[in-house]
C-alpha cells in the first residue's frame, strides 16, 4: 500500500485529484489486511501514538493504459469499503 502524507491533494475543475509535495512510504503486507491493522500501521509509521482517530481515503484509479486516467478520493469507514 502506498501512504502519501504531508502536502496536499488537489482536485482539478473535472474532479480529478493530484498529490502534491507529498511524501510517500509503502507499507507491505503478507496478505490483505484488516482496515484497523492498516490503521495501526499507518499510525506507527506516521508516529502518531496519542492519536485515537484517523480518517483515510483510498484512491480509485479509473481509465486505461492508453486513455485519460482519472484519480479519486474516496472515503474508507469499514472492511467493506
Amino acid at each position: 500500500m502506498r501512504l502519501h502524507h504531508r502536502g496536499r491533494v488537489v482536485r482539478t475543475r473535472d474532479d480529478i485529484v493530484k498529490f502534491e509535495k507529498m511524501s510517500e512510504q509503502l507499507l507491505i503486507f503478507g496478505e490483505s489486511p484488516t482496515l484497523t491493522l492498516l490503521l495501526e500501521e499507518v499510525k506507527i509509521k506516521l508516529g502518531w501514538n496519542d492519536v485515537d482517530f484517523v480518517q483515510i481515503q483510498g484512491v480509485i484509479d479509473v481509465g486505461s493504459a492508453n486513455g485519460p486516467r482519472i484519480k479519486r478520493l474516496l472515503p474508507i469507514s469499514s472492511d467493506l469499503e
